[in-house]
């Protein structure tokens, strides 16, 4: 994987951060494509995280060896923290683990 991720509280520290690195990587022969990069806040970045996470649930699960780790990863986490874990990461390691025939701690879910 070849993304970057920056976290911080100001957006324009954040953009001098970005020219850094274009700047860095532009050294060594390499290029960061400018239109692909982006700025999320507030809630946008944890959508972004959420996206990132079930498309690599669903390839773990549609791999050859087809591995549960990452769903049942998702599933400890909806099952330490309930209080943060969003309605739509529930509701898609529910369909998962349905569709796969987990029953990975489903006890524990209901």
């Amino acid at each position: 994987m070849d993304d970057m991720w920056l976290f911080g509280d100001e957006a324009a520290l954040l953009r001098s951060a970005q020219r850094e690195l274009q700047e860095v990587a532009r050294s060594i022969g390499l290029n960061i494509n400018s239109g692909k990069t982006e700025v999320l806040e507030g809630s946008d970045v944890y959508d972004r995280a959420m996206q990132i996470e079930h498309s690599a649930v669903d390839s773990a699960l549609g791999s050859k060896d087809k591995d549960a780790g990452p769903l049942e990863e998702l599933v400890d986490r909806i099952l330490e923290h309930p209080e943060v874990a969003g309605r739509t990461s529930v509701k898609f390691a529910i369909t998962r683990m349905r569709d796969h025939g987990s029953a990975y701690k489903v006890q524990e879910l209901v």
